[in-house]
C-alpha cells in the first residue's frame, strides 16, 4: 500500500497525470507495480463514445492489475482547445449527458465511487444566473444517477483560468448547496490543494470549516505541480489536519513529473526521515501491516541514535524491537492506552493479525501524532 513516507495515510496515484507517459493499458499495472491499490483516471477517451472493446479492454487491464478506480473525471470536451466542461453552458445539456451516460457505463463496470464532472467556462450571451441554474439542474441530475450506483459527484475549484467561474472553495460550495438543496445529498468538493492553494485560499480556514464537505482530496505541490516535497506546501500536515476536522475519503495524487523513471522516489523513506519522527518512550502505538492490526503497545526505549525503540506489545511476548530504517509495516497513534496492561480503555485486547474496526482505522488514520512506516523485529 502506497503511503505518505512517515505516515500511515494510504494515497490513490492519478495515473492519467502522473504516467501519462505510458500507454493507457499499462498505467494500471505500472500504478500496481508502485505499490498502489487505488488509481484515479481523467476521461481516457478522445470524445464520449469509446468502443464497447475500448472499455472491454481497459477494464481487463484494472482487472489484471488488481487495483481500484477510487475517482473518474467525465469527459469534458476538447481539453488541449481550452473546453473545461459542460455543466453550467446553457444549450450544452445533451453534451454534458452523453459525457454523463458514458462515464456511468464504464464506472459502472469499473466500480467507480467517485465521479468529477468538469463545471464549464463562462460564455457569451449567458448571464452568470443563467449559467449557476443550468449547472445546479445538469449537476443534480447526475448526482441522483451516481447515486443509483452508490457513487459521489464532486466539483472542482481550478485556478489559473480566468473564464472558469469556480476559482475558490466557496463559490464550489455554493453551487453544491443548491444541488443538494434539489435532493441530491450526494455531492461534494473535489479540494485540489494545489489548485486552492494557487487560488490564494487560507487553506487552515478551509480544511477546518469545510473538510465535511470534501468528497475527494487530491495533492501536488507547489511551485510548478511537481511530486509532494518538491515545493513549499505543507501537503502532509493539510491532509492530517482534513481528516482530524472529519474528511473521510480518498487522497489522490495528482502530480506532473518531467522524469518518469523517477517519479516515485519521493516516496522512499530514508533513515534520516524516519530517525526524525522516532517515538518517544511512553506513546502508545499501532503497528498495522496492508489495513491489519499488528501490535499494539507502549513505547519503552528509545535507542540513544533513535534508529528504533522497544515495545511493549500487547499480550506478546518477547517485547518488539522496531527498526526504523525496514518498511514492512505502518506506526501509528493508539487510542489512549494504560502504560501497565497496554490495553486500549474500555476495549478488549486485540489479537495479532485481527483487521482494523472502522473506528480504528479512522483513528489510525486522523491522529495528530507523528506516523511512521517501518518493520518489526523480534
Amino acid at each position: 500500500m502506497a503511503v505518505f513516507p512517515g505516515t500511515c495515510l494510504p494515497l490513490a496515484l492519478n495515473c492519467s497525470s502522473v504516467l501519462s507517459h505510458l500507454p493507457l493499458l499499462r498505467q494500471p499495472s505500472a500504478a500496481a507495480a508502485a505499490g498502489f491499490e487505488e488509481i484515479e483516471l481523467w476521461w481516457p477517451y478522445p470524445d464520449p463514445y469509446p468502443s464497447r472493446r475500448d472499455m472491454d479492454r481497459l477494464v481487463a487491464a484494472v482487472e489484471d492489475a488488481g487495483v481500484r478506480v477510487g475517482l473518474l473525471n467525465l469527459f469534458g470536451g476538447d481539453l488541449w482547445a481550452g473546453e473545461r466542461g459542460f455543466a453550467c453552458i446553457p444549450g450544452r445539456e445533451q453534451d454534458f449527458m452523453a459525457s454523463l451516460d458514458s462515464a456511468l457505463e464504464l464506472g459502472g463496470r469499473l466500480g467507480v465511487k467517485v465521479f468529477n464532472p468538469m463545471y464549464g467556462l463562462r460564455v457569451p450571451g449567458a448571464t452568470a444566473d443563467d449559467q449557476e441554474r443550468t449547472a445546479v439542474a445538469n449537476l443534480a441530475q447526475a448526482a441522483q444517477r451516481a447515486g443509483d450506483l452508490g457513487a459521489t459527484l464532486t466539483l472542482e475549484p481550478l485556478s489559473a483560468l480566468p473564464a472558469y467561474p469556480l476559482a475558490t472553495a466557496a463559490s464550489a460550495l455554493s453551487i453544491i448547496e443548491r444541488v443538494r438543496d434539489q435532493g441530491a445529498a450526494n455531492i461534494g468538493l473535489l479540494a485540489d490543494f494545489y489548485h486552492l492553494s494557487f487560488g490564494g485560499e487560507d487553506m487552515t480556514a478551509v480544511i477546518r470549516r469545510r473538510a465535511p464537505d470534501f468528497a475527494r482530496i487530491q495533492i501536488a505541490d507547489a511551485p510548478g505541480r511537481g511530486c509532494p516535497g518538491s515545493g513549499s506546501l505543507p501537503l502532509e500536515e493539510w491532509v492530517q489536519a482534513a481528516f482530524e476536522a472529519g474528511y473521510a475519503g480518498g487522497v489522490g495524487l495528482e502530480y506532473r513529473t518531467d522524469e518518469p523513471d523517477t517519479c516515485f522516489s519521493w516516496l522512499t523513506d530514508s533513515p534520516e526521515r524516519n530517525r526524525a519522527h522516532c517515538p518517544e518512550a511512553g506513546a502508545a502505538v499501532e503497528l498495522c501491516r496492508g489495513g491489519f492490526l499488528v501490535r499494539r503497545g507502549i513505547v519503552e526505549t528509545v535507542m540513544p541514535d533513535r534508529s528504533g525503540f522497544w515495545l511493549a506489545a500487547e499480550g506478546v511476548e518477547p517485547r518488539a524491537f522496531v527498526h526504523l530504517d525496514y518498511q514492512d509495516v505502518e506506526i501509528g497513534a493508539a487510542p489512549a492506552m494504560s502504560t501497565e496492561t497496554g490495553e486500549g480503555r474500555g476495549s478488549s485486547p486485540l489479537a495479532t493479525g485481527r483487521a482494523l474496526s472502522s473506528s480504528a482505522a479512522s483513528a489510525l488514520g486522523r491522529a495528530k501524532p507523528r506516523f511512521l512506516k517501518d518493520s518489526i523485529k523480534s
